[in-house]
C-alpha cells in the first residue's frame, strides 16, 4: 500500500511505499527531513530518515490530521491505534484463548495419559486437540501483543510485524488451522466407512492419513517463511501477502484445498445422514 501526503508543507504528492498504519503516525514529524527526497522513494530510505531525527515517545496525535492515507488503514489488518480495534473483540479473544487453551489442554492430558486401549477415536481426537491448542496459542499471543501496544500500535507496528514472534505466531496459526481441517476430513472418512459400509478403518490406515495431514499442514505453514506470501504483511501475522504470481498461486491453492475439504465433509455427512434415514425405515 501507499500513503499519499496532502497539505503537509511541501510534501504534496509524495508516495512512500510502506505500511500505512505506521506511516500515518510518523510521516508528518519527518516533514523537514523528507523534504530533500525524490518524488518516490523506498521504505528503507524513509525508515532511516524518520529515525535519524525523531526522539523516542514523540507525540504524534497533534499531527495526524495533516496526513491522508490512501488506501485508508484497514481496522482488521492494518490498524493505527490498537491491534484489536474494538473492545468487544479484545474481550472475545481473551475469553476464547483462556477457555480454549484450558479445555483443550485438559483433554490432551486425559487422552494422552488414559489407561484405556488406544483406538481410532483417541488417535483422531488427540490430533484435533493439538490443532485447537495451536489456534488458542495464536490468539493468546495476539492478545498479549495487543495489550503491550495498546493505543500506540502505529509506533510499534513495524517492530511487531517484522519480529520473530510474529513469524512463529503466523506459522502456528496456519499449522493449527490446516491440521484441524485435515483431521476433520479423516474423522469424516472414518465415520462414513463405519456407518455406511459397516467397516472399521484399521488404526495404521488412520495414522497414515493423519500423518499425511500433518505433512500438508507443515508445508502450508512453512512456505510463507521461504518467500511464498509473508507473515509480516498484516498485524495478525497471517499470510495475506500476494505480491507476485507464486504467492497468489500459493494462497489460491490453499483456499481451493480448504474448500475441497469442506465440500468433502459436507458430502460424506449427507451420505451418512441419508444412509441412516434409509436404514431406520
Amino acid at each position: 500500500p501507499k500513503c499519499r501526503v496532502e497539505n503537509a508543507g511541501g510534501l504534496e504528492g509524495l508516495d512512500v511505499v510502506r505500511d500505512p498504519a505506521f506511516l500515518c503516525g510518523t510521516l508528518e514529524l519527518a516533514r523537514a527531513s523528507l523534504g530533500g527526497l525524490n518524488k518516490t522513494t523506498t521504505w528503507p530510505q524513509v525508515l532511516g530518515t524518520l529515525f535519524s531525527d525523531l526522539t523516542v515517545g514523540a507525540e504524534v496525535n497533534d499531527t495526524r490530521e495533516h496526513v491522508v492515507c490512501s488506501p485508508a488503514p484497514d481496522p482488521a489488518f492494518t490498524p493505527c491505534d490498537n491491534l484489536m480495534t474494538w473492545v468487544w473483540l479484545r474481550v472475545l479473544v481473551w475469553c476464547v484463548f483462556v477457555f480454549g487453551f484450558a479445555v483443550n489442554l485438559f483433554v490432551f492430558f486425559v487422552i494422552a495419559f488414559s489407561k484405556r486401549r488406544w483406538d481410532a477415536y483417541r488417535e483422531l481426537t488427540l490430533h484435533l486437540v493439538i490443532g485447537d491448542l495451536c489456534i488458542a496459542m495464536f490468539l493468546g499471543v495476539l492478545a498479549v501483543a495487543d495489550l503491550s501496544t495498546k493505543d500506540d500500535y502505529a509506533q510499534q507496528a513495524l517492530g511487531w510485524q517484522k519480529s520473530a514472534g510474529c513469524q512463529v505466531v503466523g506459522f502456528t496459526s496456519v499449522l493449527g488451522s490446516q491440521l484441524i481441517m485435515a483431521t476433520l476430513v479423516v474423522i469424516t472418512i472414518e465415520r462414513f466407512y463405519k456407518i455406511t459400509r459397516h467397516r472399521v478403518l484399521k488404526l495404521h490406515y488412520i495414522r497414515a492419513l493423519v500423518y499425511s495431514g500433518w505433512a500438508y499442514a507443515i508445508v502450508c505453514a512453512a512456505l510463507p517463511l521461504v518467500g511464498l506470501s509473508d507473515y509480516s504483511t498484516v498485524a495478525t501475522c497471517m499470510p495475506f501477502e500476494a505480491a507476485d504470481v507464486k504467492s497468489e498461486a500459493f494462497l489460491g491453492t490453499v483456499l481451493a484445498l480448504n474448500m475441497a475439504m469442506c465440500l468433502l465433509i459436507v458430502v460424506l455427512y449427507c451420505k451418512v445422514t441419508f444412509s441412516t434415514f434409509r436404514n431406520s425405515r
